[in-house]
């Protein structure tokens, strides 16, 4: 008999992480979603096999993620964009490393791949938080 353990999630999307454009807001929540999903199949002991389940479209929705982020931060031209843009390929070379060595046949392991993310995912909700108040004191805000 397979031991399950209930788990909390890991990230909790409270109202203060919206930046008020419906689109990437519900990225967000997917990805955290997504995330949490990851973090229960590892407390659950099947991580390994969530990572070859999902783990290539979870980067891909990352991906187009981060090419909508980018889009609008130069639709209202953000000053800091070049700094979001650096932040993003910081973490798209960590899910590509990831994916590289896993395809390999690498042992990857699934505690090390949850700790990038999550910081990864930590940083991204801080930095896009500065974009939402820019839009805001801009005028730039979605209604």
């Amino acid at each position: 008999m397979e031991k399950s353990i209930v788990a909390m999630n890991l990230f909790e999307w409270v109202p203060g992480y919206a930046v008020q454009i419906a689109e990437i807001d519900e990225e967000h929540k997917l990805w955290l979603r997504t995330m949490n999903r990851f973090h229960d199949a590892m407390l659950n002991g099947t991580g390994k096999k969530f990572f070859r389940a999902e783990f290539a479209q979870a980067a891909q929705l990352l991906l187009t993620h981060f090419a909508h982020e980018e889009k609008l931060m130069t639709a209202a031209h953000y000053p800091h964009i070049g700094a979001q843009i650096k932040e993003h390929d910081g973490f798209r070379r960590t899910c590509r490393m990831f994916m590289e060595r896993f395809e390999r046949g690498e042992n990857v392991l699934t505690v090390q791949l949850m700790l990038a993310v999550s910081v990864g995912t930590l940083r991204h909700g801080a930095s896009v938080l500065r974009f939402a108040e820019y839009l805001r004191s801009t005028g730039h805000a979605a209604a």
